[in-house]
Order: structure tokens, then sequence, then C-alpha cells
């Protein structure tokens, strides 16, 4: 291909991603300054969840999802705590544990709110519906030791309900690829300096390649299953009450971080 051809398309793609942020800005109008206002804690982490065409039952939130490396491993996050920080508003410190083979850290951080929009028209009355835009900076230790550095974006979706509270958005919480907390990251190794692509997310994992082969909901590739797994497998995408499957739900409910 000519360099005077490559030139044409990658205008023609820059226009097109122009064009495309454009649309999106006659949808949504900037919210940065009044995110800073509310209390986004619950948002990024709580047990349960309300979904709006039920608002007396709270629903069990599930863990997050997420991968490491090139092999897609499986990669364990729970955050143990988020509190605004009282001196940042746009900041939330926090702490957790991650897991991967079995092997458990301890972490803490920052989320870091960079950008928030909502959306000018109103899908369901009595709600408005947006978005964040935030930075995740954590290290990882062992025994105080720094073991590691997980770096990237994440994006959250979250509703204000008609008393003015800010909330986790389960408006589609019953369509197919529902998700929110959806981050897209590195993992940095401090020892062997390696970086690894290190992705999660609530219900569905973003940009995971092959990994995710499902339509309506979250469904493993056979051929990853042995890169940790096994257990989700078992527990949710098998029709049996086989002891093995049995197993398989005790070990994806136990709350490993505790």
């Amino acid at each position: 291909m000519s360099m005077k051809k490559c030139i044409v398309i990658l205008f023609h793609v820059i226009l097109f991603i122009n064009n495309l942020a454009a649309q999106n800005d006659t949808l949504t109008v900037i919210f940065f300054n009044q995110i800073k206002q509310y209390n986004l804690s619950t948002i990024f982490k709580s047990d349960s969840l309300l979904t709006e065409d039920n608002e007396t039952v709270k629903l069990k939130r599930e863990e997050i999802l997420g991968f490491i490396g090139n092999n897609y491993q499986r990669f364990y996050i729970h955050f143990t705590t988020v509190k605004k920080n009282t001196k940042i508003p746009n900041q939330y410190l926090v702490k957790g544990k991650t897991k991967i083979n079995n092997i458990i850290h301890n972490f803490s951080g920052t989320i870091t709110l960079t950008s928030a929009r909502v959306y000018k028209n109103k899908e369901v009355a009595n709600y408005t519906q947006g978005f964040t835009h935030s930075k995740i900076v954590i290290t990882t230790f062992h025994n105080k030791a720094k073991t590691g550095e997980i770096i990237g974006n994440l994006e959250t979706n979250f509703l204000i309900d008609k008393m003015g509270i800010i909330r986790y958005d389960a408006l589609m919480f019953a369509a197919d690829g529902f998700c929110n907390n959806q981050f897209i990251g590195t993992f940095k190794n401090i020892k062997t300096k390696n970086i690894e692509k290190c992705n999660w997310g609530e219900f569905r994992i973003p940009d995971c390649g092959d990994l995710d082969i499902g339509a309506g909901e979250f469904t493993i590739n056979s051929k990853y299953i042995k890169h940790g797994w096994e257990s989700y497998y078992l527990a949710w995408l098998t029709n049996s009450d086989t002891p093995g499957v049995l197993n398989a739900k005790y070990k994806e409910a136990e709350k490993w971080w505790e």
C-alpha cells in the first residue's frame, strides 16, 4: 500500500472518530463539577444493588470478573474499602485484595475521576443517567513488600433518582450484555518489570478478545478454562448437581479476601 493511500485512510479514520465524538456530545452534557459533590463509594463497591423495576428487592452484587496476561489467566480483585478523599473531591482511596493462582496480595491506591457526563434525554422517568471515566492507580503488597502496580482507566455508569441520590445504574440489568465498572489497564511486576494486560468488570470484561463467547451473559471460551476458570465454568455454565459442580459453586461463593 502506498504512503499516500495510508495517509488518506488515516485521515478518514480520524474524521470518523471525531464525528462519533461530536455525536456523543450532542447526547450528553458535562457533569464533572457536579459529580464532585456526590459520593460514589457504593457505586464502586457494595454487596447489593437495586434494580429500578423493583426498588424494594436488593440483588446480590456479583464479584468482579477479570483476567491478566495473554492467556486470559483469571484475575480476582475485591475492594474491601472505598472512601472518598476529604481533601480531593474527585478522588477515592481504595484498599482490597487480589488473587492469581490462589496467591493473595493486599493492595491500596486511588480512583480519580477525570470526567463525567449525563444524558440529556431520560429513557426512564425520574432517573438521570450518566457515566464517569476514572484513572485507577493501585499498588499490590505481600508481607509489606511491593509486588506490583496496576494502572488503567475505569468507566462507571450511574444514575440520579428523583430524590437526588446517586446510585449504581441497573436500569438495564435484565438486558443482554449488561455490565458496569469496566476497567482496562496493565499490571507491572515490580521484581521482573514485566507488564501484562489486566482488565476487569462487573458481569462482563472489556476488551477480552475471545475469552467471552456469550451473547446474553459472560460465557467462558472452553480453550481458556484451564487458566483458572474451572470453578466458574462448573458452577455457572453446567446444568447438574454432581459433587464437582456443588463444590465449584461453594468455591465461587467463598469470601477469599477475608
